[in-house]
């Protein structure tokens, strides 16, 4: 039973750092990286109680005191909170008829290649779970962004909703988001069950008799992929929320996005980490455009692994296809 990557760093490298094109590990982490951009930035750790992890999240700062000679120093201490996350169990079978694999000239490169739709469907479904997903409707997933970041304001700098802009957008059900995440052990991160490793599991089941729609059987070859993963803010400071994004006026040309993009990302600016953005196709598209005149300075377009990348302020700009046009508006934190 390979193991496919240590971190999310080696599904990206996979297909490179791989001594052999054909290796199947090497093609899952090739195919996992081209329809999950997240996996190019996200940092994973072991969780830290079995399938679930313990953060302690600091939600006060100590005082502190300018003494003068001969005078005391009050005691003072942080305030802190604990926070449970758990992990999900995402799983895929495959299978193909045995007279077809067994004709193909690398039989086990045919099947990984032929996994390619179910890595993609695992893919895609990781990635709406890291935006949208909620344990509170589904229990068997992993707690996402949205659930945490569901509302706005900008008076109280102490509050998760103040890192949610509200870029404006006034129809229901006619909006999108741009997520900012600064990637860390102390911000956020992914975590896999202890005693497990990061990445996706593969288990070649070999040959099985399989029954077709009609409950006729025959042999086939079958895979089982696995991917146990969960979410942590620890620092709910490190990520950024721009909301209520109009799809429409986006695509006119009639939304400040960049302004908008601005105050997100100054809002994580007190944290360390890697930062990326994650939006969907039509955000990508628009900023693309802008980044294109020479006289915008926040917008750039960078090479990355040999192609261009668009930037913000030296963050790269990722796809995330899950990212819906289509989300409900943002309400004020009242």
């Amino acid at each position: 039973m390979p193991q496919i990557g240590d971190t999310y760093l080696n599904l990206a490298d996979g297909f490179k750092r791989s001594a052999s094109g054909d290796s199947r590990e090497a093609i899952v982490a090739e195919l996992l990286s081209q329809t999950n951009e997240i996996m190019l930035d996200a940092h994973a750790m072991p969780a830290n109680d079995g399938a679930s992890h313990i953060s302690t999240v600091r939600t006060g700062l100590p005082s502190t005191t300018w003494r003068k000679l001969y005078k005391g120093v009050p005691v003072s201490k942080s305030t802190t909170q604990q926070v449970r996350d758990t992990c999900g169990m995402l799983e895929s079978f495959s299978s193909h008829d045995r007279d077809l694999v067994d004709k193909q000239v690398l039989p086990q490169r045919f099947r990984i290649i032929e996994s390619r739709a179910h890595l993609e469907a695992m893919g895609q479904e990781m990635a709406a779970t890291f935006i949208y997903g909620d344990t509170a409707v589904a229990p068997e997933k992993f707690m996402g962004l949205a659930p945490r970041y569901n509302a706005y304001q900008d008076s109280d700098d102490g509050k998760s909703s103040f890192n949610v802009i509200d870029a404006g957008g006034e129809v229901a059900d006619a909006n999108t988001s741009i997520w900012f995440v600064k990637w860390g052990d102390s911000t956020a991160h992914f975590i896999y069950p202890k005693g497990s490793k990061a990445g996706l599991r593969h288990d070649d089941l070999g040959l099985d008799t399989v029954e077709d729609g009609e409950g006729n059987p025959y042999r086939a070859y079958r895979d089982h992929y696995k991917h146990d993963i969960g979410l942590v803010v620890k620092d709910w400071r490190a990520i950024a929320r721009v909301a209520n994004v109009d799809v429409a006026a986006m695509r006119a040309g009639n939304t400040a996005i960049e302004d908008f993009m601005l105050e997100a990302f100054y809002r994580t600016d007190d944290t360390s980490g890697t930062m990326a953005i994650y939006c969907n196709r039509e955000v990508q598209v628009a900023l693309h455009k802008r980044a294109k005149s020479q006289q915008n300075v926040n917008l750039t377009l960078e090479t990355f692994e040999g192609r261009k990348v668009v930037s913000f302020l030296g963050a790269p700009i990722r796809r995330v296809r899950a990212i819906r046009n289509t989300e409900a508006l943002v309400p004020a934190d009242v």
